[in-house]
């Protein structure tokens, strides 16, 4: 079991390899050569227990959404992968997002109608 680099770093898989690494959410995933099966940790929908899979060809890309082990397998040959750690995932989930956007430009606006 590996930890994906917390900054940028390229990993190679050899055809067939696979690797189970830990991801932290906001890490961007690149494939720069041959073609990757993606699948991160399985969640709860609904009643079931689903586990997505991506599968990323060369120059296709996946944003981890939260933190959790992926599993990763170079399928058909070997695989380059650019791995990313260059936003910070918020913390507070879409709502919060939006939340603070809107007291962001509500202080520009107020800030811009002021007399000066």
């Amino acid at each position: 079991m590996h930890r994906l680099p917390t900054s940028s770093a390229r990993l190679h898989l050899e055809s067939h390899e696979t690797l189970l690494a830990a991801a932290r959410a906001g890490t961007w995933l690149q494939v720069r050569s041959g073609v990757l099966i993606a699948q991160p940790p399985p969640h709860w929908l609904g009643d079931c227990m689903v586990a997505p899979t991506h599968r990323l060809g060369a120059g296709a890309g996946v944003l981890v959404d939260e933190d959790g082990w992926w599993r990763f397998v170079a399928d058909h040959g070997p695989v380059d992968l650019h791995c990313v750690r260059a936003i910070e995932a918020p913390r507070a989930g879409f709502a919060g997002q939006v939340a603070a956007r809107v007291v962001s430009l509500v202080r520009e606006i107020t800030r811009r109608l002021r007399p000066s």
